[in-house]
This record gives structure tokens, C-alpha cells and sequence, in this order.
């Protein structure tokens, strides 16, 4: 059986972290990886503490562009939100 390389590898693990994603309107998913080894990953949705879309129905992006701020955030900044929560965490436990 031959090895898949590793670009194929991280896409794959972005592939199955968007089927976590929580925004009817779209289906993201984001691995960051740093020297061979994945830092953090994200998915598309609203941020933690906010009612998914999923969850409510209908996306909030629809129902009024101008009263309504964007709950979804930028899969980079949501990876690298949940990197540095980890490192917070590992220092405490430490």
C-alpha cells in the first residue's frame, strides 16, 4: 500500500474538521500546520457563546446585512484562537 504525501494528508484532516462546521451558508475547514505538525484546526460557524445557524434555522448573515454583524469568524483567527487558548491551558497545567 503506498503512503499518502503529506499536503493530501493535512487536506484530508481539513476535509473531515469542516464536517463540524455549524453555517448553513457554507462548510469551511482549516488545518495550520508549523514544521510537520498541526498547531490548531477550525471550522466555519459562529464563535463560542453565540447561537450556530444551524441550530436557530436560518443564517443570520440573511436575515438583515445591515443590523446584523457577521457571527462568522475567519477560520485563521478561529484556529489560532483555539491555539492560544491550548498554550493558556498547558502553561496552567503546568
Amino acid at each position: 500500500m503506498k503512503r499518502i504525501d503529506k499536503n493530501n494528508y493535512y487536506l484530508d484532516i481539513a476535509e473531515v474538521t469542516l464536517e463540524r462546521a455549524t453555517c448553513i451558508r457554507r462548510k469551511w475547514g482549516a488545518v495550520i500546520v508549523k514544521n510537520d505538525e498541526i498547531i490548531s484546526t477550525g471550522y466555519s460557524g459562529a464563535p463560542r457563546g453565540r447561537t450556530n445557524c444551524i441550530d436557530l434555522g436560518y443564517c443570520t448573515k440573511n436575515v438583515d446585512q445591515n443590523k446584523i454583524k457577521s457571527m462568522d469568524m475567519d477560520l485563521e483567527e478561529l484556529a489560532a484562537l483555539t491555539t492560544a487558548n491550548a498554550k493558556r491551558l498547558f502553561k496552567k497545567i503546568k
